[in-house]
C-alpha cells in the first residue's frame, strides 16, 4: 500500500512539475523559449520600425525627400500597421509632385 501511495505522489509531483512554466530542473520549456524569443523579437522589430519613421521625419525636416520616403518604407516593412509611417510618406509624396510640377513649369 505505501509503494502504491508512493508512485500516486510521484506522479501528481511529475503532472505539476510539466504543467507548471518551468520543467524539474527550474528552466523554462524549449517551446516557451522559441516563443517568447519571437515575442521579443517583434517588439525590437515595433521599435526599429519607430526609429526608422523618426528618421525619416528627420530627413523630411531637412528636405531630403528620397532619404525620408526609404525609411518610411522601412518603417512599414517592418510594421505595416505603423499609420504614420504611410501618413508621412504620401506627404513626401505629395511634396515631391509639387517640386517636379513647379520644375516643369519652369522649363
Amino acid at each position: 500500500m505505501k509503494a502504491l501511495n508512493l508512485i500516486v505522489a510521484l506522479l501528481l509531483l511529475g503532472v505539476i512539475a510539466y504543467s507548471s512554466k518551468a520543467n524539474a530542473t527550474g528552466l523554462p520549456r524549449t517551446s516557451q523559449l522559441i516563443s517568447e524569443s519571437r515575442l521579443e523579437l517583434r517588439l525590437a522589430n515595433l521599435k526599429d520600425a519607430e526609429k526608422y519613421w523618426r528618421f525619416g521625419n528627420e530627413h523630411l525636416l531637412r528636405d531630403d525627400y528620397k532619404a525620408a520616403i526609404a525609411d518610411y518604407t522601412k518603417a512599414i516593412e517592418i510594421n505595416p500597421k505603423l499609420a504614420p509611417a504611410y501618413d508621412n510618406r504620401g506627404v513626401v509624396r505629395g511634396e515631391l509632385a509639387q517640386s517636379f510640377k513647379y520644375l516643369f513649369n519652369l522649363l
